[in-house]
C-alpha cells in the first residue's frame, strides 16, 4: 500500500512505516480475511483490528492453538 498515491497523500513516511506486532498465524489470518486495500484503508490501527468481528474470531481461535 505504501506505493499507492492515496496512502502517500494522506500519511507521512513515518506513519506508513509503523506497524503492529502480531504472530505469524494472526498475520496470515489477517491476509486471508481481508484484502490489502481493506487492511490499509479500514483496519490500519490495533483498535480497528480488535473491533472487527472476523479478526476477533480468528484471534480467539489462535489463542486456543498449541504454540
Amino acid at each position: 500500500m505504501h506505493r499507492r498515491t492515496r496512502f502517500r497523500r494522506t500519511h507521512d513516511r513515518d506513519a506508513l512505516q509503523r506497524g503492529i506486532d502480531v504472530c505469524s498465524r494472526c498475520h496470515q489470518g489477517l491476509h486471508r480475511l481481508h484484502d490489502e486495500m481493506t487492511l490499509g484503508r479500514d483496519l490500519n490501527t490495533l483498535e480497528a483490528l480488535i473491533a472487527d468481528p472476523a479478526v476477533a474470531r480468528h484471534v480467539a481461535w489462535v489463542r486456543k492453538q498449541k504454540h
